[in-house]
């Protein structure tokens, strides 16, 4: 059903196909045909030697350049493959070099196709670009049938059919991989890490940048060596870039650290990235930033009041980036939980932890893997704002949560004692991060703690 919805569409739109309109645009349309011709001839060369193969490329050659693309013909250059294989692949011992062939064949064709899109989508308010995406998914679609994965007919090709839409999700997540963001995450540590394996997960082209990256990927991560307190150690950034996750930790807990890289690295990074190409900037701040409030509620419209030199300097860079010609979006996250995050479970067994008991004091918590995914929701999310809070749905009086903690592993309850420093009370609403369409895993860091304890 949806390869049949996807032929419809494509089938709508071939009377805008996007080299049409390009012979509109004056100066874009040299640019445009000088990148298709580079690419013809270079297609054109892998074909030399093959009967029949330039007449191909240069019946593709002649319809760009004479008269535009007719309907009935703007399919050729998805055919050359197909053509070149049929043409060259029969006879004995002839199966293994047509293989070879489609197969640089493929890759050039491809490799145009994504040229070509991603001029189309950079000069968006000339061209269509959903007809060159368009272009891309029938590509794809092309080459399922071509290995076999569907028959010409959309079917499943032999023995053993799946069901259509089978085909469709397995074209669908191929063309992802070609034509997702790229997003780069500077300063990736372990939240870092966290959205970074998701946005991979939905397609998207992730670098990830970090003092001392790994010695191997993870998952298709593309790892870059870069300190963002040291400018000159920043060159080099990929191209392209249309979506940045900006979440260093600084290495020392003072004002200048955090300067160095809320404000300075910031600064850095914006400066080495293409305007043009960067869709959003997602800036993971604080919920640091608010202060006390005597336990009372707190959103995105409460003034920020921050008492100490990291709230202080985390609020400068909001501000900053807020001021920025680009499209930007904070997140102030509460305390952090999870794996790998369990010291609080290890003083609460150590007896090291007291609490106030004569007035209550309120906590705010995240699972980290939910923090992550609201990260990762809101910077792909045509319609988010500039402003979230980053926190689970249950703000939770201070005591009431070391009790349970120190119930779930057999440890006495905490004793009385004074409000941790710097922290103050304070009931954190989520409101606007539901509203945006995010779900928590976990609404309620009780629930949280019980999963990663296993109890």
């Amino acid at each position: 059903m949806l390869v049949e919805q996807r032929e419809t569409a494509f089938a709508r739109r071939r009377h805008v196909f996007v080299f049409a309109r390009y012979a509109q645009v004056g100066d874009l349309a040299v640019e445009r045909r000088a990148q298709l011709r580079h690419g013809l001839e270079f297609a054109a060369a892998v074909f030399a030697g093959e009967q029949g193969a330039p007449n191909v490329a240069g019946q593709a050659f002649e319809l760009l350049f004479h008269g535009g693309i007719e309907p009935q013909n703007e399919a050729s250059f998805g055919q050359m493959t197909p053509v070149g294989r049929v043409e060259h692949g029969a006879g004995a011992g002839g199966e293994q070099h047509a293989d070879a062939r489609a197969e640089r064949i493929e890759q050039c064709r491809f490799a145009l196709a994504e040229a070509c899109l991603a001029f189309d989508f950079k000069h968006a308010a000339h061209v269509h670009a959903a007809v060159a995406l368009d272009l891309l998914v029938e590509i794809q679609e092309r080459q399922a049938i071509m290995r076999g994965e569907a028959s010409s007919d959309r079917r499943l090709a032999g023995t053993g059919r799946a069901d259509q839409e089978q085909v469709a999700r397995g074209v669908h997540a191929r063309m992802l991989a070609t034509t997702g963001e790229r997003v780069l995450l500077a300063g990736c540590g372990d939240v870092g890490l966290r959205v970074a394996r998701l946005l991979c997960a939905q397609g998207h082209a992730v670098f990830a940048l970090r003092r001392r990256p790994p010695a191997s990927g993870d998952g298709g991560i593309r790892w870059l060596a870069g300190d963002l307190a040291s400018p000159a150690t920043m060159g080099g950034l990929p191209a392209g870039i249309t979506r940045l996750v900006y979440l260093p930790a600084p290495d020392a807990r003072d004002r200048a650290a955090y300067e160095a890289v809320f404000l300075g690295g910031l600064r850095t990074v914006l400066a080495a990235l293409d305007r043009t190409a960067l869709q959003r900037v997602l800036f993971v701040s604080s919920s640091a930033v608010y202060g006390d409030h005597a336990g009372g509620w707190v959103d995105e419209d409460t003034p920020a009041r921050p008492p100490g030199f990291n709230g202080a300097v985390l609020l400068e860079a909001e501000q900053w980036l807020g001021a920025q010609p680009v499209s930007s979006t904070v997140v102030r996250l509460a305390g952090l939980y999870g794996p790998g995050r369990l010291q609080l479970i290890e003083r609460l067994r150590a007896g090291q932890v007291a609490v106030p008991r004569g007035r209550v004091h309120w906590a705010n918590r995240i699972h980290v893997d939910d923090a992550a995914a609201a990260i990762a929701h809101l910077l792909t999310s045509p319609d988010a704002g500039a402003l979230y809070l980053g926190v689970d749905d249950t703000p939770l009086p201070l005591d009431v949560l070391y009790d349970h903690l120190a119930s779930l592993i057999g440890a006495p309850s905490p004793p009385g004692g004074p409000p941790p420093a710097g922290v103050g009370s304070k009931r954190l609403c989520n409101a606007r991060l539901r509203a945006s369409g995010f779900v928590p895993r976990w609404p309620d860091a009780r629930q949280g703690y019980a999963a990663l304890l296993g109890t």
